[in-house]
């Protein structure tokens, strides 16, 4: 004959199996999917592919992009980032985006001062995949008593967060630094750097399938013997096909 008490601890215990055993079929238990629409926010297709013109009081895109700053870590620097409206943008919008750099210390031991902005495009852990695209345009303008004299840009993909990068002052890409605003055209194919790896010089290209940040540098080297000081505007960051 059974215990009464054992046969309510085995009737308790089968309970407890079948309510475990329906919690994986209809309790949720299932892993959750994952949700892809950051991976497909851009509409490629357009011919004009719009990353941030800043319009939306400020924020570069719906696609998970944001603004923040870069900055020489090794010297005493101060860098800004924010949307602004304070004289207008590019191409009579409204909203811009405002660089400022105090390089409080002058030149770092590195040999060079700077601070850059940021545009993250998007928060898609693959990027975005610019391949049908021929070129990165934005507009800039240097503010008065500014005194950065070399600006880079440079697009960064999923793996290569350092390189590639590319000056802005060549004449190839426009007469910056300017008082005014003025459109800068960079070749995507011009986004190759030189490695040095083991001594030994390798090209490195942006991997266009998988962009992820533009990144605008603004430095002063050992040459120029005031600190990094000055002003900059950004808009209307895209990229164009031919």
């Amino acid at each position: 004959m059974i215990n009464p008490r054992t046969c309510s601890f085995l009737i308790l215990g089968a309970l407890s199996f079948l309510f475990a055993a329906s919690c994986e079929v209809d309790c949720g238990c299932e892993p959750e999917k994952m949700d892809t629409d950051q991976c497909q926010c851009f509409d490629i297709s357009q011919d004009v592919l719009m990353i941030a013109d800043f319009e939306d009081d400020g924020r570069p895109n719906d696609c998970g992009g944001s603004i923040g700053i870069w900055k020489d870590m090794l010297s005493n620097i101060e860098v800004w980032v924010t949307a602004d409206t304070i004289g207008g943008g590019a191409q009579n919008s409204r909203w811009y985006a405002k660089l400022a750099i105090v390089g409080n210390d002058g030149v770092s031991p590195a040999g060079w001062t700077g601070g850059g902005l940021v545009v993250k495009i998007t928060d898609c852990p693959d990027g975005v995949d610019l391949r049908m695209y021929d070129s990165l345009r934005f507009e800039v303008k240097m503010f008065l008593n500014s005194n950065l004299r070399e600006t880079r840009i440079k697009l960064q993909d999923i793996e290569n967060d350092s390189i590639p990068e590319r000056y802005i002052l060549n004449s190839d890409y426009g007469n910056f630094p300017s008082a005014d605003w003025e459109t800068i055209s960079i070749p995507l194919e011009h986004f190759d750097t030189i490695l040095i790896t083991d001594h030994l010089y390798k090209w490195v290209p942006l991997d266009q399938e998988k962009v992820k940040e533009i990144v605008s540098v603004s430095v002063n080297d050992g040459s120029f013997v005031e600190p990094a000081n000055g002003i900059l505007g950004f808009d209307n960051f895209r990229f164009v096909k031919k």
